[in-house]
């Protein structure tokens, strides 16, 4: 999947692993170096972005 850049400019692709309460995302499909981590909790909301597409 891709990720919007902290800045909001850029996509990046990262590899994600989908736990209980977070989303995890690492920079390679090896999984070794963790680059975030997104906390999930029931405030969140997930849209879909087609443009990127």
């Amino acid at each position: 999947m891709v990720k919007r850049c902290h800045k909001g400019k850029n996509w990046t692709e990262y590899w994600f692993v989908l736990q209980s309460n977070s989303l995890e995302y690492y920079g390679s499909e090896d999984l070794m170096e963790i680059k975030g981590k997104i906390v999930i909790d029931r405030n969140c909301t997930v849209e879909v972005n087609l443009t990127y597409c």
